[in-house]
């Protein structure tokens, strides 16, 4: 892209949206900074939106499949962004934390069920738990996919895929 502006990084094409790209940058001013923002790049005319929304570099935003909703991390926990209103939203967890007595410590990797119904995030508490949980977001209600435990450095920190009918998920899990 060749900004002087910005250090760009996690491009992804958005097939909802063809010919953009979601991306996230820091300004070139302060490149060790803790956080970047979100943006979206045109391939073609190189027109640039800056979302306007802070994010960690944890993990690469998910692009829902409809065009509309961008699922990130902020301090580690789970944010939508709808991109008509601009708006950033947390997702509850307190009660799916609770309903499994866990303290998440990060919440990252974000992907979209095919269907757009619901969105998957890896979950990590201190423990060396690791669960992959899905936020319905008709129901705004978490359900837990699988659990294990393995430490930092078994974890191959690596996202996961649904299926094309939004039934099953998978993933690499290292034993």
């Amino acid at each position: 892209t060749k900004s002087s502006e910005r250090l760009e990084t996690g491009y992804q094409w958005w097939v909802a949206r063809p010919g953009w790209i979601a991306l996230t940058y820091q300004p070139a001013t302060d490149p060790g900074a803790a956080t970047g923002s979100l943006g979206l790049l045109h391939a073609e005319n190189g027109e640039f939106i800056s979302l306007q929304v802070e994010v960690q570099p944890a993990s690469t935003p998910a692009l829902s499949p409809d065009g509309r909703t961008l699922a990130y991390n902020l301090n580690a926990m789970p944010y939508l962004l709808d991109l008509e209103s601009g708006a950033g939203q947390s997702i509850p967890l307190e009660a799916f934390a609770s309903r499994l007595e866990r303290t998440f410590l990060r919440v990252v990797f974000p992907t979209w069920a095919p269907d757009g119904a619901a969105v998957a995030w890896k979950l990590y508490d201190q423990t060396g738990w690791i669960g992959t949980a899905s936020y319905s977001l008709s129901t705004g209600e978490w359900s837990l996919l699988n659990e294990y435990f393995a430490t930092m450095s078994q974890e191959p920190h690596g996202q996961f895929a649904f299926s094309p009918d939004s039934a099953r998920t998978i993933m690499t899990v290292k034993k």
